[in-house]
C-alpha cells in the first residue's frame, strides 16, 4: 500500500485528507466442497433373493481420482480516499480473478448408473468494481445525518470448459463467453393469437399457445448439436448491486433504514408452471393470471388447455428489484435513569 496522503504534494491540497493506493496480487487454492462428498462410496440397497428380501451394498456416487482443487490468482487495485476532514470517505475497488481447473458437478449419461460427477472443468473469470462510499451530510449538537453507500459489479464468463475447441456444454449449463448459472431456452416471443392459426400450425400449436422464436428460420423450432433454436435468455447473476443505508439522530432517537436493490439477474419462475399456474389442475389452485382465450387474446399468460410444448419460455423473468429493509428506531435511555 502507499500512501498518498504523506506525500507533500497532496498535503497541499486542502480538500484532500486522507489518500491511499493499494495494490495487491495473490495465488489460492479452494476446495469449494464438503468433506468426502467427491469419494466413491456405497448405498444399501434391498433386492429379491429367492423370493425373500436381502439387502446388499451398491455404489452411491462415482468419484473423480484426479480432482483438484481450484486455483485461483487475483490481482486487486484500491483507493481508499477522504475528503473535508474525512466527512467524505471513499473507497474504489478493482479486482481481475481468474480461476481454472473449476469444481462442478457435471452431468453424465444415466446410462452409467449415474447422472453427475464432481470434476474439474475448465476454468472462468472473474471482474468488477465495488466502491463504499461514507458520508456526514448533518453534523449539529442535537442533530446528525450520516450516509453509507455500496455498489458492487461483476463480470463472470466462463473462459473455457476443459476440452478444446467446445465452445459449449448443455448438459452442464456451460457456455464459453457466457456467465455461470446462464438460462437457456427457447425466446418467449408472445401468444399465438386468432390471426396466426396458420402459422402457428406450421409449428404444430395452435392459438393460445405460447409464441418462441425460430432463431434460425427453418420453420421449425428445433434443439441439437447441428440446429439448435435455444439461446442464452438471461444469468441468475445480477449485473450489479447496490445499497445505501441512512441514520438519523435526533437527541436520544435514532433512525435508520436500508435501501437496497439487485439489478440484471434473471430466474426461472416455477410459480408459472405445473399446479400453480394452469387451470384444471385438479384440487389445486391456479394463479390468479390473465390467461389467454377466445374473448381475451392477451399476450400475458398462455390459453388454459391449448398445447403449450415450449411453455416453459414464459417462466424466465426479470428479477430485479428494490426494497427498503432493516428499519430501525430506537431512544438512549439516559444514564441517569439506568443508574
Amino acid at each position: 500500500a502507499w500512501r498518498l496522503g504523506d506525500e507533500e504534494f497532496i498535503k497541499s491540497v486542502n480538500a484532500i485528507s486522507d489518500l491511499k493506493l493499494r495494490v495487491s496480487y495473490g495465488f489460492v487454492g479452494n476446495s469449494a466442497v464438503s468433506p468426502y462428498s467427491t469419494q466413491a462410496s456405497l448405498i444399501n440397497t434391498p433386492y429379491d433373493f429367492g423370493g425373500s428380501a436381502a439387502y446388499g451394498f451398491a455404489p452411491g456416487n462415482l468419484a473423480d481420482k484426479s480432482l483438484r482443487w481450484e486455483k485461483s490468482q487475483e490481482l486487486n487495485i484500491g483507493i481508499d480516499m477522504g475528503f473535508i476532514e474525512n466527512r467524505i470517505t471513499a473507497s474504489f475497488e478493482f479486482y481481475d480473478r481468474k480461476t481454472v481447473d473449476l469444481i462442478y458437478k457435471e452431468q453424465i449419461p444415466t446410462s452409467t448408473g449415474f447422472s453427475e460427477v464432481v470434476t474439474n472443468v475448465g476454468e472462468v473469470s472473474n471482474k468488477g468494481v465495488e466502491l463504499t462510499l461514507n458520508t456526514v451530510n448533518i453534523t449539529k449538537d442535537r442533530f446528525s445525518w450520516t450516509t453509507n453507500i455500496n455498489f458492487s459489479s461483476n463480470r463472470n464468463e466462463v473462459v473455457s470448459i476443459g476440452s478444446e475447441g467446445i465452445l459449449a456444454d448443455i448438459s452442464t449449463g456451460l457456455f464459453v463467453g457466457e456467465p455461470l448459472k446462464s438460462n437457456y431456452f427457447y425466446e418467449y416471443a408472445g401468444i399465438w393469437q386468432l390471426d396466426e392459426e396458420t402459422e402457428a400450425g406450421e409449428y404444430g400449436q395452435v392459438p393460445g399457445s405460447v409464441k418462441v422464436v425460430d432463431q434460425n428460420n427453418d420453420g421449425k423450432i428445433s434443439s441439437g448439436a447441428d440446429e439448435d433454436d435455444r439461446v442464452i435468455l438471461g444469468s441468475q447473476q445480477p449485473k450489479w448491486l447496490m445499497g445505501m443505508t441512512n441514520k438519523f439522530t435526533l437527541g436520544d432517537f435514532d433512525l435508520s433504514f436500508l435501501i437496497y436493490t439487485s439489478q440484471g439477474a434473471q430466474y426461472r419462475n416455477d410459480m408459472l408452471k405445473g399446479t400453480m399456474g394452469e387451470v384444471g389442475t385438479g384440487r389445486y389452485n391456479a394463479l390468479d393470471l390473465n390467461y389467454w382465450t377466445i374473448n381475451n387474446p392477451t399476450n400475458d399468460y398462455y390459453g388454459p388447455g391449448v398445447s403449450n410444448p415450449y411453455r416453459q419460455a414464459i417462466q424466465y423473468q426479470d428479477a430485479s428489484f428494490i426494497r427498503i429493509s432493516d428499519i430501525t428506531f430506537g431512544y438512549t435511555l439516559p444514564r441517569t435513569t439506568l443508574d
